[in-house]
């Protein structure tokens, strides 16, 4: 039991074993290669692109007054890109590539069968990839075994994707609209409620402006009534302003308004997808010899194994016997 094991003994155990190693080795590799040979061959395409700054198209900057004083940010920030990540990865994007392409049949899934949605879902996810880049930008890459059905779905979910990001923009634009439509109404309500109580003073008590106020003077009002003049002018005061503020509002509605009706793309595409005309797997030779060199490996460690252990067996016996 205290014989050692050397390199001599290994290397006279693998020329005792060289025709076992070899044959195994050589019908692992075989198989492998029967077996990669049938394999069908899946072809990728991909598309980068940066997602825009969402300010780029808001009111301030399609309407500012600060010209080329500030410096406006084209593309997003991290933000964005995680903001546009998730929505790569969300079921809507996913639905529609599954119903838009009929994926389940071009997986050879039974739509009768219950979860055939979670099946084609996981068959999706499992060829496609999305993913930031180290420069900042979004890959999403999509692999099949037909090159034109690759590209077309890639180039489909980035407009997709593009798509839902302007919907969830103009959805919040839509909400701050509805807002400033409310303001207008109460602002119309308040001006014209003004003017018909100016309009009544004016005509009640022969109320007029013999001269208009400006930023230096209050105008000069006259009337029958000195009472009522002096609420004449606090009610046309009051109009002013209101007038003032209900243009104000109705400017700000209109801009608002254009920016939400801005049909312009949330993204800059870097690369467009292409039908590939190399195969992206499988890497059959790769296969071939990783598969020739672990076979050789444990054809190896199994001769040695195999040989100690009947050294260790015989050892045992001649013990036993004496």
């Amino acid at each position: 039991m205290d014989q050692t094991y050397n390199l001599v003994d290994a290397l006279k155990v693998l020329i005792k074993w060289r025709k076992p190693i070899f044959i195994f080795t050589g019908v692992a590799t075989l198989i492998s290669l029967v077996v990669v040979l049938l394999l069908p061959n899946y072809y990728e395409s991909k598309s980068v692109f940066y997602p825009s700054n969402p300010a780029a198209n808001d009111r301030q900057a399609l309407f500012g007054q600060s010209g080329g004083e500030s410096q406006m940010e084209y593309f997003g920030t991290k933000n964005d890109v995680n903001r546009f990540i998730t929505i790569a990865n969300s079921s809507p994007l996913l639905d529609f590539a599954i119903n838009y392409y009929n994926l389940p049949a071009h997986y050879d899934i039974d739509t009768t069968k219950k979860a055939w949605r979670y099946k084609a879902k996981k068959k999706l996810l499992s060829n496609m990839s999305i993913l930031k880049t180290e420069f900042g930008a979004i890959e999403i890459t999509f692999m099949d075994r037909d090159p034109v059905l690759a590209a077309t779905v890639v180039n489909g979910m980035v407009e997709v994707i593009d798509k839902l990001n302007k919907e969830m923009i103009i959805g919040n634009k839509e909400n701050i609209l509805t807002v400033f439509q409310e303001k207008i109404k109460e602002k119309t309500a308040e001006v014209n409620a003004l003017t018909d109580s100016v309009a009544f003073l004016g005509k009640t008590y022969n109320i007029v402006e013999v001269s208009p106020a400006t930023d230096k003077s209050t105008g000069i009002v006259t009337g029958n009534d000195p009472t009522m003049v002096a609420h004449y002018k606090v009610l046309k005061s009051r109009l002013d302003n209101a007038l003032i503020d209900l243009n104000t509002i109705s400017t700000l509605y209109d801009q608002h308004d254009a920016s939400s009706k801005q049909q312009v793309s949330t993204i800059y595409i870097v690369e467009k997808a292409f039908p590939s005309e190399k195969k992206a797997w499988p890497l059959r030779s790769l296969i071939v010899a990783s598969t020739a060199i672990i076979a050789l490996f444990l054809a190896i460690v199994g001769a040695l194994l195999i040989d100690q252990a009947s050294a260790i067996k015989k050892q045992l016996n001649a013990q036993s016997v004496n």
